[in-house]
């Protein structure tokens, strides 16, 4: 009796297995590209409290009171979502221009600019819009020195896509702490 060994695979099974991996991979990129958009929503906003902190611990490490400012970026803009000004109590210093520093060496910074290197980027990379409710300042004491709390919701642009998470840091008016947590909106009746 004469056995046949043939060694492989048929023609139709590759064909089988290739569907397969087609098949699983199709259904696992999305989900893996919108968990890693939710990581980046997520890292941004923990950068941004902890931004906030420093603020305020260096106001009240050289006794300066600053402002954040929110700069609007359009979408070929990329950059820092803040703009910092810190009041040293020194003599005004109008020749300052921390924008034109920024681009200068970090090494060589001015005090007064320092804190703009630390902004969190929002860039093409990231993929992450934030809105904020208002500018803010810092007393020299670390306080929060708005009259209301500030709210910041931070998202994914591609949130009509996928990654359907907002996250909100609330930073509390007067005593400057924040309190981070999903943003949902909530639709009254009345």
């Amino acid at each position: 009796m004469e056995i046949n060994n043939k060694a492989g695979f048929s023609l139709l099974e590759l064909i089988v297995v290739i569907f397969l991996i087609g098949f699983f991979s199709s259904l696992s990129i999305p989900s893996a590209l919108n968990w890693k958009r939710s990581q980046n929503i997520n890292a941004y906003t923990r950068e941004l409290s902890e931004f906030i902190r420093l603020v305020r611990k260096d106001s009240r490490r050289w006794g300066a009171s600053c402002d954040l400012k929110v700069k609007q970026l359009t979408s070929n803009n990329e950059g820092n979502g803040f703009l910092v000004e810190c009041d040293y109590g020194r003599e005004l210093k109008t020749n300052i221009n921390c924008e034109q520093d920024i681009y200068l060496s970090k090494l060589n910074s001015k005090k007064e600019c320092r804190l703009n290197y630390l902004v969190p980027p929002l860039n093409r990379e990231n993929n992450i819009f934030q809105i904020v409710s208002d500018n803010f300042s810092t007393t020299p004491n670390g306080r929060i020195s708005n009259d209301n709390s500030i709210v910041i919701i931070i998202g994914s642009i591609f949130y009509n896509q996928g990654a359907k998470q907002l996250n909100c840091l609330l930073v509390q008016s007067p005593s400057g702490q924040v309190k981070h947590g999903k943003y949902s909106k909530i639709v009254s009746n009345n």
